[in-house]
């Protein structure tokens, strides 16, 4: 098989895959100016590229007055269930929180899982040791659960299957009011995403700079445009009988574009970014829980190429970007949990944690 056909099967299994293992492979960081080309290219070739359509103008910030926080519960030492009402989706939304002692101003960041949303188990919580690594900073860690296939995006219509999903809102602006009066937020945060919410995030940091001062890729595809990546996003979508026309319209309208983060790097001019992914060698760690890993393997090299595609564009823009390329990992929870330990020198000085 070429290169190429490998290219686009894992992104198609990108869609509609991911891994659930929670320890960490040991790993290495790429210096800024060291990229494999072949990757990226490979993915510009296949049209995962920035288009040329027209971009959606920018709207109002939406008014949020409405959202409210329902109830905190504790779970234990640092984690807390938080549930708060979206007006924009009309449903209280339940959140994972690690919460630092006291009452003195953080910022928070948001933690979005995979294309499952969080929901049945696979999750932050319930697959890596995170709560650990944040139990001695400052800083609220915050993870809604839903939005499962929704990428985490501001959807157009409803969805037959999928439902109402205004992700943006809430992400950007609902939720972040609620943390912010009742858990002693500064304003100043930022958003990070695993596999299929790694372009959500991105999107998040872009649509709202003035929000996010620092985005995290975990694995993810930060590029939605051209023919691959409709077909990306449509299969995430469609894997759970949702339709991609209900979330951005066609391929290469103004909405589409305007969600496509190769499209508005722009916006992305003081972010911190922070990008990982691997070529998807199983660590002994995964190995010893699954011993065959031909799945995960094709998701990670998926990940890996558009991940260097991003990196590369970003950079061409004057972007700084570190990038992150684990020696092993294949789309599960170990890798995730090694990259957002290794994210953090990047993005808790950006939001001052």
């Amino acid at each position: 098989m070429s290169f190429r056909r490998k290219i686009t099967s894992a992104l198609a299994a990108l869609a509609v895959t991911a891994g659930t293992i929670a320890t960490a492979p040991v790993s290495h960081a790429v210096p800024e100016g060291e990229m494999s080309s072949n990757a990226g290219n490979a993915v510009a070739d296949l049209g995962l590229s920035s288009g040329n359509g027209p971009v959606a103008p920018p709207i109002a910030p939406p008014d949020t007055s409405g959202a409210h926080l329902v109830s905190a519960t504790h779970v234990e030492g640092n984690r807390w269930n938080i549930d708060v009402y979206s007006p924009a989706m009309g449903r209280t939304i339940s959140n994972m929180a690690l919460l630092p002692a006291g009452d003195a101003p953080r910022p928070t960041f948001y933690l979005l899982s995979g294309s499952n949303g969080g929901q049945a188990g696979q999750n932050w919580a319930s697959h890596s040791n995170y709560e650990h690594f944040f139990a001695d900073k400052h800083v609220n860690v915050i993870t809604p659960l839903g939005g499962k296939r929704s990428i985490y995006s501001e959807w157009n219509n409803v969805d037959p299957a999928l439902g109402n999903n205004k992700w943006t809102t809430y992400i950007a602006y609902e939720l972040p009011s609620v943390i912010d009066r009742h858990f002693h937020g500064t304003e100043r945060d930022a958003v990070g995403g695993i596999s299929a919410s790694g372009s959500g995030a991105i999107d998040l940091a872009a649509q709202n700079p003035e929000r996010f001062k620092a985005a995290a890729s975990y694995s993810g595809c930060p590029s939605t445009g051209g023919a691959a990546g409709w077909a990306y996003i449509s299969a995430i979508m469609g894997e759970a009988g949702g339709l991609s026309f209900n979330a951005w319209g066609l391929p290469d309208s103004p909405t589409w574009n305007d969600h496509n983060p190769i499209r508005n790097l722009h916006r992305l001019h003081g972010t911190a970014l922070f990008v990982s992914s691997s070529e998807g060698v199983p660590s002994a760690q995964e190995r010893a829980v699954q011993p065959v890993w031909i799945g995960p393997r094709i998701v990670e090299l998926g990940a890996h190429a558009c991940s260097e595609y991003f990196t590369n564009m970003a950079r061409k823009e004057g972007l700084h970007v570190t990038r992150y390329t684990p020696t092993h990992g294949a789309h599960s929870f170990y890798l995730f949990e090694e990259s957002l330990r290794e994210s953090w020198p990047t993005i808790g000085p950006a939001i001052g944690a």
